[in-house]
Formats: C-alpha cells, sequence, structure tokens
C-alpha cells in the first residue's frame, strides 16, 4: 500500500484542466490563479483526524477531518466546500458540494506521488493534476 501522507509539488496537468476550471463558474482573476498555480501539499494524520495544507502563490488552507464525516473545505481562493473523504486502498474520494454543484476528486496515491482525477458532476468534464512526493 502506498505512502499517503508526505509533502507533494505540483508536476503537470491534463490538457482538459482548462476545460474543468472554465466549468468551475469561477470569476476570472480565479481561475486565471488556477490555470497558473502549482501548489505543494503537506498531507498528515494524527489519532484519524486528516490534514490536508495547501500552499499556492503566498496563500495557504487547511483541510481538516475525518473519514466519512463532513466537513468545511476551504480552498487558496476563498470558497468553502462541503466535503466527504473516504479511503477506498491508495485512494481517496472526496466529494464535495459549492453552489448545488457536485465535484468528486479521486486522488489515487503511489510510490512517487498521486494522481487527482477531477470530476465536475454536473457537466461531466474530467482532468487530472499530477503531484510528486517530495
Amino acid at each position: 500500500m502506498a505512502q499517503i501522507t508526505g509533502k507533494y509539488e505540483h508536476v503537470s496537468d491534463s490538457p482538459e484542466f482548462a476545460e474543468y476550471v472554465k466549468q468551475l463558474g469561477a470569476p476570472e482573476p480565479i481561475a486565471t490563479g488556477l490555470l497558473k498555480s502549482k501548489p505543494t501539499v503537506t498531507i498528515s494524520e494524527a489519532g484519524g483526524v486528516w490534514t490536508i495544507n495547501t500552499k499556492n502563490d503566498g496563500k495557504e488552507s487547511n483541510s481538516t477531518f475525518k473519514l466519512g464525516e463532513l466537513y468545511d473545505e476551504p480552498t487558496t481562493s476563498g470558497v468553502v466546500f462541503k466535503s466527504i473523504t473516504k479511503r477506498e486502498g491508495d485512494k481517496f474520494i472526496i466529494e464535495s458540494s459549492f453552489e448545488g454543484k457536485k465535484r468528486v476528486r479521486v486522488y489515487e496515491f503511489n510510490a512517487t506521488g498521486y494522481v487527482v482525477h477531477l470530476k465536475d458532476e454536473s457537466s461531466g468534464v474530467s482532468a487530472t493534476r499530477t503531484y510528486k512526493r517530495v
């Protein structure tokens, strides 16, 4: 089983990432920032409580949660999702909602990092982002 905790750096996006960001309906400055973003992510766990710290362009957000429980998930753009995270083997499956839209992110961890599969449920648009372990 792959180790999930650790520090990761953004490596690349799939070509569909721009369309995915467009489907989010974010204002232009936020959308442009997402397309240019190269976040650093640190994942930790203590006593069944997980924390995902994301740093990007001088901004930082922290999500703290227990698997299977609803929580508020802030983003570096200031948006707060209502989310639930489940774990299936080497995957985190995060179902989020914001303004009536549902999004699913599947984080697939491996020995060198992870790939996050992004899907906007309302439009069906999907994309991926790849991160390496540092």
